[in-house]
């Protein structure tokens, strides 16, 4: 059995369930799907076999996965390993870096119902930022409507990781939450806490920008009355989505 790396696979923090089923594969470069059979599915990425190799230049792909009364769920992946087996076959390992929103929730549906209540890890990693302040607030949805976000943890993550990050106002019921990617981390020692040190990460989101844009009407359209700031907010995320 030959292996070609094409980059060095991730640590696993999420929990890989292995599930059999087809699935279509849709390369870059044609546009015809092949058929393949899935062996595992993460909230991150699947690997899946193929009866033959993937005649494309391309590490990325569109995967179609079956849903409820023939429909289906997709995610656009990069492939981060492909195995040759001496019978011919290809097993190939993905992950995802884009994954549209009703996609996003069909698969965290799947993933929830296979995995069950004694899961050994979580679907996915999670952030949470809590912030008070409206100023801060359409000052980090003014960058999400860019693609990105820098924040301050006390917590480390492992750089290109994909996180489940979520948005709020300690006053708000409405959340907004997001896939993003650790682009980048530095740690951060305060003069007198360098017992406690921070990390500084940049995040880059893994949705489209007209995803974004809708994320971010949604956020503002579902804040509660009593919302701190709440017009302030809306007018804010009114002027960035009607870009989208």
């Amino acid at each position: 059995m030959q292996t070609r790396r094409l980059r060095q696979p991730e640590k696993r923090t999420q929990r890989r369930i292995p599930i059999q089923m087809p699935i279509d594969v849709l390369l870059e470069d044609h546009p015809t799907p092949l058929r393949a059979i899935n062996q595992d599915l993460s909230w991150g990425g699947a690997r899946f076999v193929t009866e033959r190799a993937l005649e494309t230049d391309s590490d990325t792909l569109r995967l179609f996965f079956p849903w409820q009364q023939d429909s289906s769920f997709c995610a656009d992946a990069e492939i981060i390993r492909r195995e040759a087996l001496d019978d011919g076959r290809l097993i190939v390992a993905t992950r995802f870096f884009r994954v549209p929103p009703l996609s996003e929730q069909r698969l965290e549906i799947m993933l929830a119902q296979l995995a069950g209540p004694q899961a050994a890890l979580p679907l996915s990693e999670r952030l949470e930022l809590v912030y008070n302040d409206p100023d801060d607030i359409c000052d980090v949805l003014r960058q999400i409507a860019a693609g990105g976000l820098m924040v301050t943890t006390t917590a480390a993550y492992r750089e290109d990781q994909s996180i489940r990050l979520s948005i709020a106002g300690t006053e708000m019921s409405s959340e907004l939450t997001l896939r993003a990617r650790v682009i980048d981390q530095a740690r951060q020692l305060l003069p007198g806490h360098e017992w406690a040190p921070l990390h500084q990460m940049e995040l880059r989101f893994e949705h489209s920008v007209s995803d974004l844009y809708g994320f971010i009407r949604g956020f503002a359209q579902g804040l509660p009355e009593e919302t701190l700031g709440r017009e302030r907010i809306r007018a804010c995320a009114s002027r960035l989505a009607s870009h989208g």
